[in-house]
This record gives structure tokens, C-alpha cells and sequence, in this order.
């Protein structure tokens, strides 16, 4: 018996601090979502801001393609994002085309989805310590052609945190990443790896498995 399976695995490294500052963000309507990326959100901490965390996503758009547009975020001045995703996969949903046109459901509060066209959301939160700039851009399944979509995230200056459902504190430097393996044929019993760390300790926060 053979089986498809995508994993997709959010690796919880987060900050704790005792007080928090400004909230800072973006909410957009109608902006084009097109092949080459497109800046939606950029934001610099100033010198006396220890670390910044966002904590709220949500989007909604074209049908079936505000779903598996790209969403990435570029922690710290990185130049390959460390955090990618595509909205319906961030919440385990890897076929939204195979489920009905008014399907909702909420995974834990944590993320889901809130309306019968997108309505993504997620509140992970997501720690950087100088700068973060986040993108959006379409699949290449799309084409060349640019749809409209709307899109809120935000964020927290020196936001207080702990892992969500645990209460877990994290120490100053942590951070998030995603680790994924794309859509492959896997043999029956056979090893895939969810998470590798090339150095340090890290949480397992969240663990998706969707299969056709």
C-alpha cells in the first residue's frame, strides 16, 4: 500500500519578557497578490526594543487561490525566508478544493478557518529581534495573472510569552521556525524525517499530516 502524505511541522522557540510596548501592523485591502512578492508588512525595532513578536494572521481572497498563495516571512534580515507557508496548509488542510464550498473549523484557537472563501487566520507567535518583512506572493499553479486578496498581521513590541496551551516560558534569542516536507510518495514503514536542528534544543509545537 502506498500513501501521499505532507508534513508540515512549526518548531516553537519563543521569547518571555515581563512587560510589552506598541502593537504595530498592516490590514490591507485589495492588494494585488501576483507572481513576484510583494512587501506587505515591514517593520525595524528601535535600539532600545529587546525583540518584537507577531501574533496575528488572516487572510481572505479569490477562491482556491488565496488559499495556497505564498505567505513568508524574513526574520532579522535573513535572505531566504525562514518561514513559509501557504495559508490552508499552515492549518492542515492540503486540499481545500476537496472539501465543501462552506467549510469551517478552528484547530485549538491557534489557527482555521473563518469564512466559506479564505478566512485563514492563525495567532503563532513569531519572535524577531532587529527587523522582519513579510511577503506574499501566488503559486505557480496560478499562472502570470495577479488576483486581489486582503490581509491583516500584526504584531507586538516585547510581548510576554510562553508556548500556547502550556505555559512554557522560552529564553531571550529563541525563535520560530518551519520545517515541511513537500508532497511526496512515501513507501509503507518507511522513516521521514520531521525535525532537524542543527544545534540547541527546540519545541515541537505543531505537526500536520494531511493525505488525499
Amino acid at each position: 500500500m502506498k500513501f501521499a502524505l505532507t508534513f508540515i511541522l512549526f518548531c516553537w522557540l519563543l521569547v518571555r519578557s515581563e512587560a510589552f510596548g506598541p502593537t504595530f501592523g498592516t490590514g490591507l485591502a485589495g492588494v494585488p497578490i501576483c507572481p513576484k512578492a510583494t512587501t506587505i508588512l515591514s517593520h525595524t525595532l528601535k535600539t532600545s526594543e529587546t525583540h518584537g513578536v507577531l501574533h496575528h494572521f488572516w487572510t481572505t481572497g479569490a477562491q482556491y487561490k488565496i488559499d495556497r498563495m505564498w505567505v513568508e516571512y524574513y526574520i532579522d534580515g535573513e535572505e531566504t525566508p525562514s518561514i513559509s507557508f501557504q495559508p490552508s496548509m499552515m492549518c492542515g488542510l492540503g486540499f481545500p478544493t476537496e472539501v465543501s464550498h462552506d467549510f469551517e473549523y478552528s484547530a485549538g484557537g491557534l489557527c482555521g478557518k473563518t469564512a466559506p472563501v479564505g478566512g485563514w487566520h492563525n495567532i503563532f507567535p513569531i519572535p524577531f529581534y532587529k527587523s522582519v518583512n513579510v511577503t506574499v506572493r501566488s503559486d505557480p499553479s496560478d499562472g502570470s495573472s495577479c488576483f486581489n486578496g486582503y490581509l491583516n498581521v500584526r504584531g507586538t513590541v516585547e510581548l510576554p510569552l510562553v508556548v500556547p496551551g502550556s505555559g512554557i516560558p522560552l529564553p531571550l534569542g529563541s525563535r520560530l521556525i518551519l520545517q515541511s516536507n513537500p508532497l511526496a510518495l512515501r513507501q509503507p514503514l518507511e522513516y521521514v524525517v520531521l525535525a532537524s536542528l542543527p544545534s540547541g534544543q527546540g519545541v515541537i509545537f505543531e505537526t500536520s499530516c494531511p493525505s488525499p
